[in-house]
């Protein structure tokens, strides 16, 4: 089964700290970094992934779709909200989608349809942790070091949704 990821983008952009600068051009080139973080993220884990960004006061003619490094960009459609685009890919994706956000209503509506859901904070961590290791991926290595994967500590075990979350979870 793959895994479609749908991005809350202004939310995310603003946990990667990429609108601190908020204007018209500073706007489009935070949008153009996220997307280009994101491809090298894809290049990474290979999921299909959709940035969703709020166009809910923008004129008409300016909402549009797009595909930029094999990310898909979605707009909102005037007057509605990108939560609520968000909300509608999960209910139709149901398992298959992990969304990201940090809106606890998002997340709340998300999870209820069967959809994973995980926050802006906790991809950002997963982002760059994939984009490290896919470049350091091109750097050849001398000595390969063994990793042990013994459990340790006592054994716990977790409800069966928070295992079905984190499990999608793991994907990212």
């Amino acid at each position: 089964m793959s895994v479609h990821v749908i991005i809350d983008g202004y939310n995310l952009a603003h946990a990667l700290g990429l609108l601190d600068g908020f204007g018209g051009d500073e706007l489009e080139q935070a949008r153009d970094d996220l997307c280009g973080m994101l491809a090298m993220y894809k290049k990474a884990k290979a999921h299909k992934i959709t940035v969703v960004f709020d166009a809910q006061y923008a004129p008409e003619y300016e909402t549009r779709n797009d595909t930029i490094k094999g990310i898909r960009i979605k707009y909102s459609p005037h007057g509605r909200l990108a939560d609520s685009v968000i909300k509608n890919m999960a209910r139709k994706e149901r398992e298959r989608a992990i969304v990201v956000s940090s809106d606890r209503d998002v997340a709340e509506t998300v999870q209820a349809s069967g959809a994973a859901a995980v926050s802006s904070q906790e991809f950002q961590s997963r982002l760059v942790e994939a984009i490290y290791f896919a470049q350091e991926a091109d750097v050849p290595r001398s000595k390969e070091r063994r990793i042990d994967t013994r459990k340790k500590g006592p054994g716990f075990r977790s409800k069966k949704k928070r295992r079905k979350t984190k499990a999608k979870a793991q994907k990212l």
